[in-house]
């Protein structure tokens, strides 16, 4: 039984978890105090899964690029994320702009409408003061994840050490689940 154990272990530990990481644009030669805190923290998380040897995938133009180069030109943005969504082990949504409230709200939708897994790989960010002064996002697209399976957090963005501790514990559980889900014929 011990052996089995050791085996297991060594599965989880040896997984490699992709990770897709949605939020405020991170413009690549802006300097850190030009950027909103949800943005820098975007940034620091990307740098840190990267540098902690996990997949997670490019910026959006590298991410256009090389869409467009096996589906073909015109390809839509929300095509390419919803692509990129089903193929990685984690999502992260950090919704605190404009366009990552719109991503966030694409993927609550295709949640509900279509009855989709993503929920259950996902975990979103929202920023603290959203728990006492609930906006759009917090009473829309985050209740759908959240009713869809996804692990809702409030947090304060600038706390970037809290932040990675629950995003390890994400991995960690996300790395697990994909070394079970074969054995049990899941999809998650």
């Amino acid at each position: 039984m011990r052996r089995f154990g050791e085996r297991l272990a060594e599965r989880v530990h040896e997984a490699q978890v992709d990770v897709f990481v949605m939020g405020p644009h991170v413009p690549p030669r802006k300097a850190d105090s030009e950027l909103s805190s949800s943005a820098r923290l975007r940034k620091f998380l990307i740098q840190r899964l990267q540098s902690e040897g996990y997949a997670v995938p490019p910026d959006l133009k590298a991410v256009i690029a090389l869409t467009e180069k096996h589906l073909g030109k015109g390809v839509d943005l929300a095509t390419v994320e919803h692509t990129f969504a089903e193929e990685v082990d984690l999502l992260i949504f950090i919704p605190d702009s404009n366009g990552s409230a719109a991503e966030a709200g694409y993927f609550a939708g295709l949640t509900r409408l279509r009855k989709t897994h993503l929920g259950t790989k996902a975990v979103v960010l929202l920023s603290a003061t959203s728990k006492s002064n609930p906006g759009y996002v917090a009473l829309g697209p985050a209740r759908q994840l959240r009713a869809a399976g996804a692990r809702v957090h409030y947090v304060n963005y600038s706390h970037r050490n809290v932040i990675w501790k629950i995003v390890e514990n994400e991995v960690a559980d996300a790395r697990s689940l994909k070394v079970v889900r074969p054995t049990l014929g899941l999809r998650l």
